[in-house]
């Protein structure tokens, strides 16, 4: 499911840590995040790609409430909302003259049952495919020690996570992963995950991502609710419709690969997500947003509110049809309905 924007995406560090040996290298270029209400509480499910050439590695992610369960994602549920969401192609050779895996883990080595000063293990715990610990802190250093002790090096993180400590009211979901490679660098599609925590904060921790190596971030939120999602404000984030990216008798690889990401990126190098799609699913609404952003611009986490009503569909068409035919962004919308996107670890971030 994540080929195509793969294809265009470069290394790139998203909501959360990645925690390793400072000489291994363990990086996610892309993710996925699926944003949803319950009763009482969130859900937020993460699909990623990671870059490794170290058999073990971990993931810390800022959660804006107190925890209440940690499961193995569904990645149908990705595939599912890729395929639905993705982009209408009105695509065409022009013609002639037309013109311009992992393996389960052991939470034991992650946590022990007690705390130390300053940090308290909320709760310890393990899926079929990840260990975790769930951790709560009143001072930063403290957690920053803790995590060093269990054999985590934040970096450059640290910065980040005293940040969310400072802020009060996060907790932080150690998670670690075991992958079953070589020491060669492999690319591995982790299986996703989905952490539910109490409130209603639809919250993505983008902040976690402006330390990473990587210059420029990308990222695809859907947020799931019963209306339209936009960013909520007090943000540093801006949101821009985009229902149409078309040029002029350009190949399919150029219009896919080229044009695409740098419309996408061009909107994320003003801080901003592109709505890309936005209608009924199931029995409720999906938003699709997407970023390419630097990292420096990722100082404030991105929230959002159901607030869009459910009168504003909207569906991105990518077209190279201009030059010989008139593209048509609103027949595409109308037809839409029916067609139905870390840091450095050692255990370091993203």
């Amino acid at each position: 499911m994540l080929s195509l924007l793969l294809a265009f995406c470069p290394p790139a560090d998203a909501c959360a840590g990645f925690f390793h040996d400072p000489d291994v290298l363990a990086e996610s270029s892309y993710q996925e995040v699926i944003l949803s209400k319950g009763d009482g509480f969130v859900q937020a499910e993460y699909a990623v790609k990671v870059e490794a050439n170290s058999p073990e590695f971990g993931w810390v992610i800022p959660i804006p409430g107190n925890f209440k369960a940690l499961n193995d994602g569904d990645s149908q549920h990705f595939s599912d909302l890729f395929t639905l969401t993705a982009p209408i192609w009105d695509l065409e050779e022009p013609p002639e003259g037309c013109g311009p895996a992992s393996k389960s883990s052991d939470a034991g080595n992650l946590a022990d049952t007690g705390g130390s000063q300053g940090v308290t293990v909320v709760y310890q715990g393990s899926t079929p495919t990840y260990g975790y610990t769930v951790l709560e802190a009143t001072q930063a250093d403290a957690l920053n020690s803790w995590l060093q002790s269990h054999g985590w090096e934040a970096g450059e993180t640290e910065a980040a996570i005293a940040e969310y400590v400072q802020e009060g009211g996060f907790q932080f979901v150690a998670i670690n992963l075991a992958l079953d490679i070589s020491t060669e660098t492999v690319l591995a599609d982790l299986p996703p995950i989905a952490i539910q925590y109490d409130g209603d904060n639809l919250v993505f921790p983008s902040r976690m991502a402006r330390y990473a190596e990587a210059e420029q971030l990308k990222t695809i939120i859907y947020v799931q609710g019963d209306q339209r999602a936009h960013l909520a404000e007090g943000s540093s984030w801006h949101e821009t419709d985009l229902d149409l990216v078309w040029d002029d008798g350009e190949s399919i690889d150029y219009m896919k690969y080229q044009l695409y990401p740098e419309k996408i990126g061009e909107i994320g190098y003003d801080g901003g997500f592109a709505v890309t799609w936005a209608g009924e699913w199931e029995n409720g609404w999906v938003t699709r947003f997407e970023t390419l952003a630097p990292r420096e611009l990722h100082t404030t986490d991105v929230a959002f509110r159901l607030n869009g009503g459910t009168d504003a569909p909207l569906a991105l068409t990518v077209s190279n049809m201009g030059g010989c035919q008139t593209p048509d962004g609103a027949k595409a919308l109308a037809i839409f309905p029916l067609l139905a996107a870390f840091i450095r670890r050692r255990q370091r971030s993203f």
